[in-house]
């Protein structure tokens, strides 16, 4: 029985180390997405600028395109790669001052807590999506596209960042950078 139970337990920590990788490589992989969206979004629009000034005929859907699609999948796609990296601003004058045990379970209560906020946002913007697909909804401007293309960008979005925050709360807080050594 005792072997078991180390076999057991000397299997958790990998599988909790591939479950750590997995979401880290998903998380860097939409991030690419978002950083692709960046760069279509500045060659459609310098291409629209192009267009409209040099030749006086501009492409059309650019800002529709843009404003849709490409900056939500910017925003949406990065926000769970930008808390891996412990990027969000956050007024840690107190936190820092906690001691470490202390500091250890007001991270992970303020993950979980967050990570419930974004889940019930994940609830809210699909059911806004489900509901533009059964409805037929398209979006308005120069080139019709069915809306839920635009609207189920947010719930993934959201819902990557939900599973980021829980695995942070798992993880536990990442030590203070000290400001006085540079990056």
């Amino acid at each position: 029985m005792a072997m078991t139970d180390t076999a057991h337990d000397r299997a958790r920590p990998d599988t909790r180390r591939v479950c750590m990788r997995w979401i880290d490589a998903v998380d860097r992989t939409v991030n690419v997405l978002a950083r692709l969206a960046l760069v279509l979004m500045v060659v459609l629009i310098s291409v629209q600028v192009f267009t409209r000034y040099v030749l006086n005929d501009p492409l059309q859907g650019v800002i529709g395109v843009t404003e849709q699609f490409l900056m939500p999948l910017m925003v949406f796609c990065s926000l769970s790669y930008v808390e891996m990296h412990d990027g969000h601003i956050r007024a840690g004058m107190l936190y820092d001052s906690y001691p470490p045990r202390l500091r250890t379970v007001v991270h992970a209560a303020l993950c979980l807590v967050s990570a419930v906020f974004f889940a019930l946002v994940v609830y809210a913007t699909a059911s806004e999506a489900w509901v533009s697909y059964n409805q037929g909804y398209e979006t308005s401007g120069d080139i019709a596209v069915p809306l839920v293309w635009a609207l189920v960008i947010p719930p993934v979005g959201c819902f990557l960042l939900a599973l980021r925050l829980t695995v942070n709360a798992w993880r536990g807080p990442k030590p203070a950078a000290d400001p006085a050594q540079p990056e």
